[in-house]
């Protein structure tokens, strides 16, 4: 088992002594004989050999010493291995599970073998738990983290690795050493950026290899608004061809508002191979040791959860609106709320697990059909209250709130929030409202969360968690089967004697 010691990294005895080995701490007074230089001699055959032997355990222990593995937490190691400037952060440790590489553009680090592997590509800390848990869940065989190599390709996108125009996907390809560890995967799985399987979509030694594109966030985005438009039709192209055409590329929408939204946004998208699996959202050992080490000096997030009584307010786009209103009434209320979550950062506060113990409940206004933290939080037992969908679609409608994905001109559709759409989203889709607490005004708000049973509502969102649990990891082993069944050369999962 790896030393639960965040700051041990190589064991002292491996480590030589350099004051020993490189200086002498007194003089020698060497005798003139020859019996005595052959002694010396001797000594000093000893200690070169002793001191070979120690550089090789050196060497061995840093060898084997992974990013994120038992022995150093990722986060804490992130100053030390931050290869790619950027300003999205996506590029380090914070979403890359496994030893940084060539893949995150760290082009004088070797990386975890990839041979035989699955590549998963991630800039996104909630996909990369996913996927890490996953792999531990499954016993799945991947290398989990940012594909940042030769942003620099990309003209007038040199500093934004969620773009893979032609220029970059053409060096990403001449690199020799890259190109040649990329090609020895089994496979690609692609999380919240579609855009990262456009270059193995380009790539004739992909065209048997499985490619599974998990799609978490719009497959066209891109984050860049000067995006060259002829490399963004022809991405385009390929995944409508790779959608209709290509046996060894499996799209996974990761809800069903995906599926509309290539519809009617695309309409030469062929998604009638199509499937839906959704997040589950466990917090995977990776994510764990990472808060740990996050949040080891200034938030204890070991406490025991729900015992705080204040109601939270979700750190997200369209709160303050809501708030505007709502604020006089907690107060008048006594209602004891915060709606500081966030505001000195990112990954400030916890996540899921944070927000369990400085929480009661939390406030929240979606601002999307769905994300990966709805099904982190209410997996840690988390309750949200929610405006229902009626109020939610008046709202956008006044812009009273500022966003909603997929609809008034967001993403390329120019069509208005109804709540016929909010209907089929994750946080109003009829089958879900276990999950949820809805309200109406601020004096329902204010009674729900005075009259709700938690333990209970904790108790009935864990039953719902479970089914849905097993149901979405019965998807993944079919479609893996189904990869299996179809690229025999690609094992998806670790042979049995692999396994941890």
């Amino acid at each position: 088992m790896p030393s639960s010691d965040p700051f041990l990294l190589i064991p002292s005895a491996e480590i030589p002594d350099e004051r020993t080995a490189l200086t002498a701490e007194s003089k020698v007074q060497v005798q003139k004989t020859p019996q005595f230089l052959v002694l010396i001699v001797i000594s000093m055959t000893l200690l070169i050999f002793w001191l070979l032997h120690a550089f090789e355990d050196f060497h061995n222990s840093r060898k084997h010493l992974q990013l994120g593995s038992g022995m150093i937490p990722a986060s804490l190691a992130a100053e030390r291995l931050h290869c790619v400037e950027n300003p999205y952060g996506v590029c380090d440790t914070e979403v890359t599970v496994s030893q940084m590489g060539p893949e995150q553009g760290c082009f004088g680090a070797p990386g975890d073998e990839a041979k035989g592997k699955f590549f998963v590509t991630s800039f996104h800390t909630g996909t990369s738990n996913e996927m890490s848990w996953l792999t531990d869940k499954l016993g799945l065989n991947t290398n989990i983290g940012g594909f940042c190599a030769h942003i620099q390709a990309s003209k007038g996108n040199e500093d934004n690795p969620y773009v893979f125009d032609n220029d970059r996907v053409a060096s990403i390809w001449k690199d020799k050493p890259l190109a040649e560890r990329l090609e020895s995967y089994a496979g690609v799985i692609s999380t919240d950026t579609s855009h990262a399987m456009y270059p193995f979509l380009q790539n004739p030694a992909f065209e048997d290899k499985p490619l599974i594109i998990w799609i978490t966030n719009r497959y066209d985005i891109t984050m860049s608004e000067h995006m060259p438009q002829a490399s963004f039709d022809t991405f385009l192209r390929a995944m409508e061809n790779a959608s209709c055409c290509r046996k060894n590329v499996y799209f996974v929408a990761a809800h069903d508002s995906e599926i509309e939204f290539a519809k009617v946004k695309y309409p030469h998208m062929d998604v009638s191979r199509w499937r839906t699996i959704y997040p589950i959202g466990h917090e995977s050992r990776w994510l764990h040791r990472e808060m740990m080490a996050e949040h080891r000096t200034h938030s204890n997030v070991n406490q025991e959860p729900f015992k705080s009584e204040t109601l939270c307010v979700y750190p997200s786009a369209n709160e303050p609106g809501m708030m505007k209103e709502y604020r006089e009434s907690l107060a008048k209320a006594n209602v004891h709320f915060d709606d500081t979550l966030g505001r000195t950062g990112p990954r400030t506060y916890g996540g899921p697990r944070g927000m369990s113990i400085m929480c009661k409940a939390i406030l929240h206004v979606p601002y999307a059909p769905n994300t990966m933290a709805l099904w982190e939080n209410v997996q840690i037992g988390n309750v949200f209250f929610l405006p229902s969908a009626n109020l939610v679609a008046k709202w956008r409608a006044s812009d009273k709130i500022t966003v909603f994905q997929m609809s008034r001109s967001l993403n390329g559709m120019d069509r208005p929030l109804t709540e016929d759409f909010l209907n089929r989203t994750e946080w109003y889709r009829p089958d879900r409202q276990a999950l949820f607490v809805y309200f109406n005004s601020p004096e329902d708000l204010v009674s729900k969360f005075r009259s709700l049973d938690f333990n209970k509502k904790r108790q009935e969102m864990r039953a719902y968690m479970d089914k849905h649990e097993n149901q979405q990891l019965a998807k993944w082993k079919d479609l893996f089967a189904e990869v299996n069944q179809h690229a025999h050369t690609a094992r998806v999962m670790r042979p049995p004697d692999m396994k941890k």
